[in-house]
């Protein structure tokens, strides 16, 4: 009953008037058929949010479109709404409207029109301050992004007010979806944005918005990416049967200026096609090229780097740990990597083709070996820290990493695949291909650092 109850105050919440919390081409963001797909969380309660654009209406002359949403219970599958209409989206002359159902007046939600030291106060509670604008560049297209900053005054006191960095792209919204333009807040929890789809691509996911600036910001392919799943196996010493399981990661959260998104593991529900999703107690977070581990309960206020992909032949990686009980805090050393070897290698199993960088490590003693591979994880751990599973005499092994339905990795049976992996490079520039840089100009040598295209596909040259 009481679950029952919060989610008719929550749907109510959602379609009811809310009060305001918050020289390239313009991508527009309202296309018909365009969804976001988000997480929300209140309290015990977690759910899949699916934003969509279904139709249109015209206003006063203007081309408007309808949002609509559908919503799921996570843990247990169960879908809650299954299409509610929620509003009227307006866009016009760079700015983004909303009617909300019920309303009969426009609320501005974003303004794509400012400029760097331009403020704008949408309500008593924020005022918001462009700080930057550049571009990010997913899947070859560039994204046009507005770095904010926004300060939220507790009950509208403005002498001590919370001050952090939002995000507006064009085409996409902000980290929190579509409808919340200011902050991450909604009745009575918080939504984050997954992932935002266009004709049935994904454009840009949660990730996308923290990217380096640039063309060069394609280079470097992340591990908290949308869609990614780790499919794990777990074999016991002297013992014939293993485990399988399947890890994703949901929820992003900022740790240090890190994102981090929670570990779940995924599987089918009973008697049923739909998925759950159960919690677990640590978190991957990913800057830099440096992947780092946070375990909320075990290791409060502390995060531990478990693989870095800026090192080189040579260099060396200690990750570490503190004991949940340590009042002292002393941090332990789990395991000293030392790095052997290092490529950009096309890995034969994946959808894609890409070049990704690989980092060969041994243990301190020789006693223990892995490969780091960009984007995928450990060959080894996949997204687990070494020891991260408390099974005794337990070992695991990444079988496969995928995007959807794309495989990215596939583990081949009975072989050693950290080992049997090319230490050298693979270079698929052949004599009589031609070589073009991004804006398409042939090249007439072969080429230096940097992103390149040939035969139709893009290359990394480090």
């Amino acid at each position: 009953m009481k679950l029952r109850n919060f989610l008719i105050s929550l749907l109510a919440a959602f379609v009811c008037p809310l009060g305001m919390h918050a020289d390239e081409a313009y991508r527009p963001m309202l296309k018909d058929g365009k969804v976001w797909n988000c997480y929300y969380s209140s309290g015990p309660y977690n759910f899949w949010m699916v934003y969509y654009i279904n139709g249109d209406s015209i206003v006063d002359g203007d081309r408007c479109f309808k949002m609509y949403l559908t919503m799921t219970e996570m843990e247990e599958g169960i879908k809650v709404s299954k299409g509610a209409y929620l509003c009227l989206y307006l866009e016009k002359d760079g700015k983004v409207y909303e009617m909300r159902k019920g309303e009969d007046s426009w609320r501005l939600l974003y303004d794509f029109t400012m400029k760097v030291g331009d403020v704008r106060v949408p309500g008593k509670e924020y005022s918001l301050t462009v700080k930057a604008i550049d571009s990010v560049y997913v899947a070859g297209q560039a994204f046009r992004r507005m770095t904010l900053n926004t300060a939220y005054y507790y009950y509208g006191e403005r002498d001590d007010p919370y001050v952090y960095d939002g995000y507006w792209v064009e085409g996409v919204g902000s980290p929190c979806g579509p409808m919340a333009a200011n902050d991450c807040y909604t009745p009575g929890g918080s939504n984050q944005l997954l992932s935002c789809y266009e004709d049935g691509e994904c454009i840009f996911s949660d990730n996308d918005f923290w990217r380096k600036g640039g063309e060069d910001s394609e280079t470097y392919k992340p591990i908290l990416q949308e869609g990614l799943a780790w499919k794990m196996e777990y074999q016991k010493e002297a013992s014939p049967e293993s485990r399988c399981e399947t890890l994703v990661l949901i929820n992003s959260t900022l740790i240090d200026d890190i994102p981090f998104k929670r570990v779940y593991i995924q599987e089918k529900a009973d008697g049923s096609d739909d998925y759950i999703w159960t919690p677990q107690g640590y978190w991957i977070g990913e800057k830099d090229g440096r992947v780092y581990c946070y375990h909320g309960d075990v290791w409060p206020d502390y995060y531990t780097a478990i693989m870095d992909f800026s090192l080189s032949v040579g260099d060396s990686l200690v990750v570490t740990y503190v004991l949940p009980d340590d009042i002292e805090r002393n941090i332990h050393e789990l395991q000293t990597y030392k790095v052997v070897a290092v490529s950009d290698t096309v890995i034969d199993s994946s959808a894609d083709k890409l070049p990704r960088r690989c980092v060969y490590v041994e243990g301190k003693y020789g006693d223990e070996k892995d490969c780091w591979v960009e984007g995928i994880g450990s060959l080894k751990y996949g997204i687990n820290v070494r020891g991260g599973k408390e099974y005794s005499g337990t070992s695991q092994v990444l079988l496969s990493c995928t995007q959807g339905d794309k495989p990215l990795y596939i583990r081949t049976q009975g072989t050693n695949e950290i080992e049997n992996l090319s230490v050298e490079p693979k270079s698929d520039f052949a004599k009589d291909a031609p070589v073009f840089d991004l804006q398409g100009r042939q090249l007439q040598s072969k080429p230096g650092r940097g992103l390149y295209i040939q035969n139709g596909k893009r290359y990394v040259v480090r």
